[in-house]
């Protein structure tokens, strides 16, 4: 049980940190250090950097990602 406690730990940081840029087709990609143009979007996930065109985004959360809607 404590291993699990510990792994938790140090692993939800990772979680609260991170952001999520929300495409208009309604796919969300999950990453860190987003960055924003008037033409694109960038995104740093799964060890790669992601680019949207800035009309294919239709949201940017900075931060845990939100509840999905019902």
């Amino acid at each position: 049980m404590r291993a699990l406690v510990v792994g938790f730990l140090l692993v939800a940081p990772a979680w609260a940190g991170a952001d999520v840029v929300e495409l208009t087709s309604g796919e969300r990609v999950e990453g860190r250090d987003v960055r924003a143009s008037p033409d694109l979007v960038t995104i740093q996930a799964g060890g790669r950097t992601l680019v949207f065109e800035r009309d294919r985004v239709r949201a940017i959360h900075l931060g845990p990602p939100p509840a999905p809607c019902r």
